[in-house]
């Protein structure tokens, strides 16, 4: 395949957009930035690389003052102590603060959290006043805005308890987990734990009183953080007992259910027998099975878990709106991912499918973008909403086969369909694959064991070939002239379904044929004679020519030129065929006024007529020749007339001053130095006079380079034309009858008010809303029996085409299940092999346990008789 060339036709956009860029909440995407932000800071040595690396990515970061400083080298080891970290990452969230307020100032949502990240007591009150709570309780990328104070605020700042009051009124609960299952008081134990500031301490014992107020659920919380809470009961009597909760409520299971998400415990969610009442719930910010998939692959039982228990693997939330295969696609989750594909329920939309296609190459798995086009669940007609391709040419450019056949399968008619470049699968589909899939239309007989037999029949799947234009018309030949438009796939127009759908399609408009010949040659004789007649015809005869001249024009402009030029938006080079009957109108009208145009117009003619004659298949290959070589010669033409014209000159300059008048002027010369080529000119004619040895030197030359070289090169260059021709003569000669009938259904079958008058020129009518599948018989006088508007027979030709493949097709059959015979016969020699091998050791254990046994009596003989022996000494 031809990779530059693929990747300039099908254009795809290597820009990979935002993953979350489908929220609803406008700040998200800064909001994920102030997170790796905060957590540079909170290494135990700010990481400034990481801050560096972010300031580049993000254009906005480089305005921030505190920043600024970064660009100088001394400041990788500027901020080191604890307090200067504390206080880079206080002024560096404040920063940012201030400029989300600038520019995300409507998004109050985000703006609550990053208030509460640097204690803003003052945005926060105001928050609180103008918002419900339910709203400012949701999570964002799992963390609730009290989790979120306490992973990023400084605890150093004077509003940092008042800012968790606040929040905690807000009605946030202190029990949210976050992404890896901790809650608020596991949090704040484990800053106590490893807190060694006395006046810290103590604000964090503080705060631990005041989350034990809030009912935590002591069950959601980790063993440290219960070893914690001991201790301080032990220190404090006043602080609240651990109970363990006898009943749980919903709130209560429902925060379980996330907690052993987050904590990959997978044992104890499966383990839950009341998931059918929480199947479909969610923490404000995720589903259960979204959050199932975007946590860890480990989670995939946790995810046939949800999915054998009825949950609505399309459902997202209001702020998370990446459905469940998106996300275990986009985190390369690939069991979840296969799990969620097969699914019946599973809706693939358009806006699912450009996200696939933006996240191709990264940060996605290719095998998971593979197995996402293989699905039944895509509709092959989606087109992605840059370059316009759709899921058959992804699978096409990157040569996932399997996807290719599934698609086309499918939806045929996706194979002609145009991206925004203009180009088709077509342009770069390897043509094995579009045989393959010609191949599954053909269908033998399973029933029907006899080749020979007279009800052997095969089923042609035709539908791929029959296709609805732009109009909404009917359209039987577009795809056979994509076909024939693409040089690399021109042998398939030997395929059996084409050579066959092509010779029924022929026997439809024959009739057209012969119509138009029988026309044509009428009219064409006709002008002949009055253009014969002209200078000694009649006044009736002169009308009469005059007559059949604009009848002429009236026809040809409204039947051949007229789609021409009203198709605007689709114009191609004109047709030979086309170019001679402009040029047969003004050669018509200038008959009239001169004698020599008449001449020409005889010519005109019967060039026509002989390319009209030439649509026959059977006469094809022969006009197809008379154009090859034709162009060829005129091409070979224009490139020696340089040499050509540079002899006239030559010759003009030797003899202007002889005794003749054959080169006296350098157009004449030029016109009889073409006609000396052709070897109709005897030197015996011209008189060198003065210029004898030079004029005798030149001929010489002439003879030799022009005579000789270059029209022997002419007709080495027709004859080879003329082969390859020949070569592919069935090739060529489909190539006229597809664009005559082209022609039929275009410029003669569109008009519809004489169509009814006309007959129907296509296989299949509008109304048959079917497969258009057709039965054949071999072996049968009428091979298409029941098909009144089918010929009897399709000829010798196409039936010698079917029944090789027909052939080549069993013997792969019998091929195949020979190898499916010999792999049987391996598995029950292998397991002949299992059995006799678990029998030998199974005899050689009784062996060695039969020898062991025999040892043992042996050894308790000998106890015995030196007992007796004993005893008998004694």
């Amino acid at each position: 395949m031809r990779e530059t060339s693929e990747a300039a036709i099908l254009t795809i956009d290597p820009e990979q957009e935002n993953f979350d860029n489908k929220t609803n909440t406008k700040g998200t995407s800064f909001f994920k930035i102030v997170r790796k932000l905060a957590s540079a800071c909170n290494e135990r040595k700010i990481n400034f690389k990481q801050i560096k690396a972010l300031k580049e990515k993000h254009e906005f970061l480089r305005e921030l003052e505190i920043l600024k400083t970064l660009d100088d080298d001394s400041s990788q080891t500027r901020y080191v102590s604890p307090e200067s970290k504390i206080s880079f990452k206080e002024d560096l969230l404040t920063e940012v603060l201030d400029m989300f307020c600038q520019k995300c100032g409507d998004d109050k949502i985000d703006l609550w959290f990053f208030a509460s990240a640097t204690c803003n007591v003052k945005i926060l009150e105001e928050t609180a006043k103008d918002y419900d709570g339910t709203l400012l309780c949701k999570p964002r990328c799992c963390d609730s805005a009290l989790v979120f104070l306490l992973k990023y605020g400084n605890i150093h700042n004077e509003g940092f308890l008042e800012c968790v009051n606040i929040l905690l009124t807000a009605g946030i609960s202190v029990n949210e987990p976050d992404f890896n299952g901790r809650t608020a008081v596991d949090i704040v134990c484990s800053l106590y734990e490893n807190e060694k500031n006395k006046d810290i301490l103590e604000k964090l014992k503080k705060l631990v009183f005041k989350f034990l107020e809030q009912n935590v659920c002591h069950h959601l919380l980790e063993k440290k953080t219960k070893i914690i809470l001991q201790n301080l009961q032990e220190e404090n009597k006043n602080l609240p007992s651990q109970t363990q909760e006898q009943h749980k409520s919903e709130e209560a299971n429902k925060l379980q259910l996330f907690a052993w998400i987050g904590k990959e415990r997978t044992q104890e969610f499966l383990g839950f027998r009341e998931i059918r009442n929480f199947i479909n719930c969610d923490n404000g910010e995720y589903t259960l099975l979204q959050f199932a998939c975007k946590k860890s692959e480990r989670m995939h039982p946790v995810v046939k878990f949800l999915i054998d228990n009825g949950v609505n693997i399309n459902n997202v939330t209001e702020i998370y709106k990446i459905t469940p295969l998106e996300l275990a696609a986009k985190n390369n989750h690939e069991k979840s991912f296969q799990i969620i594909l097969k699914n019946k329920n599973l809706n693939i939309t358009q806006e699912i499918f450009n996200n696939f296609v933006r996240w191709r190459s990264s940060p996605m798995k290719l095998k998971i973008f593979e197995m996402f086009l293989e699905s039944d669940k895509l509709d092959p007609c989606f087109t992605y909403e840059t370059t316009g391709n759709t899921p058959l040419h992804y699978a096409t450019r990157f040569c996932h086969k399997d996807a290719m056949r599934k698609l086309l399968k499918r939806s045929p008619q996706t194979l002609f369909v145009e991206n925004k470049n203009g180009k088709t699968v077509l342009d770069i589909i390897d043509i094995q694959e579009v045989e393959k899939y010609f191949d599954s239309c053909l269908v033998s007989d399973r029933y029907a064991t006899d080749f020979s037999s007279t009800d052997y029949k095969m089923l042609f799947r035709f539908k791929s070939l029959v296709t609805i234009n732009n109009n909404g018309e009917y359209d039987e030949e577009s795809v056979v002239a994509k076909v024939v438009e693409r040089n690399h796939l021109e042998q398939l127009l030997t395929h059996p379904l084409l050579h066959t759908f092509i010779i029924l399609k022929w026997s439809r408009t024959v009739w057209y044929y012969w119509m138009i010949l029988l026309l044509q040659g009428f009219l064409f004789i006709a002008l002949s004679v009055c253009i014969y007649r002209l200078s000694d015809c009649s006044p009736a005869e002169f009308k009469w020519l005059i007559f059949l001249t604009f009848i002429n024009l009236f026809l040809k402009l409204a039947v051949v030129l007229k789609p021409r030029f009203w198709a605007l938006d689709n114009l191609r080079m004109p047709t030979l065929y086309e170019c001679g009957e402009v040029l047969l109108m003004l050669t018509l009208f200038v008959s009239f006024f001169s004698a020599e145009w008449r001449a020409f117009a005889f010519i005109e003619m019967s060039l026509l007529f002989l390319l009209t004659v030439g649509y026959h298949p059977k006469i094809a290959k022969w006009t197809v020749m008379l154009k090859r070589v034709f162009k060829s010669f005129t091409v070979l033409m224009v490139f020696f007339s340089i040499i050509i014209i540079a002899f006239a000159a030559a010759f003009h300059t030797l003899f202007k001053n002889t005794n003749h008048d054959f080169f006296d002027s350098i157009g004449k010369s030029i016109f009889l130095i073409y006609v000396m080529i052709s070897g109709e000119f005897n030197i015996e004619n011209v008189k060198f006079g003065r210029a004898h040895i030079g004029g005798y030197i030149l001929f010489f030359i002439f003879a030799i380079f022009v005579a000789l070289v270059i029209v022997n090169f002419w007709t080495g260059v027709a004859v080879t034309d003329i082969e390859t021709i020949q070569k592919d003569a069935e090739i060529n000669a489909f190539k006229n009858v597809i664009t005559f009938m082209m022609f039929v259904q275009r410029n003669i079958y569109v008009n519809k008010s004489i169509r009814k008058f006309l007959p129907y020129p296509f296989l299949f009518t509008e109304t048959e809303h079917r497969n258009y599948q057709v039965d054949f018989y071999i072996n049968k006088k009428n091979q298409f029996e029941g098909r009144d508007n089918f010929p009897a027979s399709i000829g010798q030709n196409s039936l010698e085409k079917i029944k090789n493949f027909n052939s080549k097709h069993q013997n792969e059959l019998d091929g195949a299940n020979i190898l499916l015979k010999l792999e049987e016969i391996s598995k029950i020699l292998n397991e002949l092999k299992n059995t006799a091998h678990r029998n030998g050791n199974y005899s050689i254990n009784v062996k060695n346990s039969t020898a062991q046994n025999d040892k043992n009596r042996n050894r308790q003989k000998e106890k015995v008789v030196d007992g007796v022996h004993g005893n008998g000494k004694q």
